[in-house]
């Protein structure tokens, strides 16, 4: 009982000090907003094509170099998301993260794209002849005022009709920003 009365008194004593050293009652001020990592790099529709590397001389001619729409999303994580329409998928998958360096934030990685690595699936094209391609990797990307280009160092094949044909290399992505 003692003890509470002296841990009262005490607060009492110190009640007055502990006022006049703070500062009239306001509204929390609002924390500074800063700019997104992604104000360089407008979301949106972009046409994305895809050459591969030399190594995938086992390709056939015509799938050497591959022309998809896609969309980069900003979902409010610290990556975009890249999502393929249309195309040989059956859906619109999400397929890509696109990392922007962003030093500000702590963020101290090189701008980079990883295509098909993420949790979960794994997306493969349906190509009209029956068989799938399937692409994946990482890389460096720069990006620009309309466009977005790196290679993505990984692997790509092609499967079906009882053969697989495989490759492993630096392939070339160039996402140039489209007027949808």
């Amino acid at each position: 009982m003692c003890r509470r009365r002296g841990v009262t008194a005490i607060g009492a004593a110190l009640l007055p000090t502990l006022l006049a050293c703070s500062s009239s009652p306001t509204a929390p001020s609002p924390a500074p907003s800063q700019p997104s990592p992604f104000a360089s790099l407008p979301r949106g529709y972009y046409a994305l094509q895809v050459e591969f590397d030399e190594s995938c001389a086992g390709f056939p001619t015509s799938l050497r170099q591959r022309n998809y729409d896609v969309v980069i999303e900003d979902p409010g994580w610290h990556f975009l998301l890249v999502r393929v329409i249309g195309g040989g998928f059956t859906m619109s998958p999400v397929i890509g993260e696109l990392w922007v360096r962003d030093e500000s934030r702590g963020f101290r990685w090189p701008t980079r794209l990883r295509w098909n690595e993420g949790e979960g699936d794994a997306y493969e094209e349906m190509l009209a002849d029956s068989r799938h391609l399937h692409i994946s990797g990482s890389g460096e990307m720069a990006i620009a005022e309309s466009s977005i280009s790196g290679a993505l160092v990984g692997a790509a094949s092609i499967r079906g009709s009882g053969s697989v044909i495989r490759c492993s290399g630096s392939h070339r992505f160039t996402f140039t920003r489209s007027g949808r």
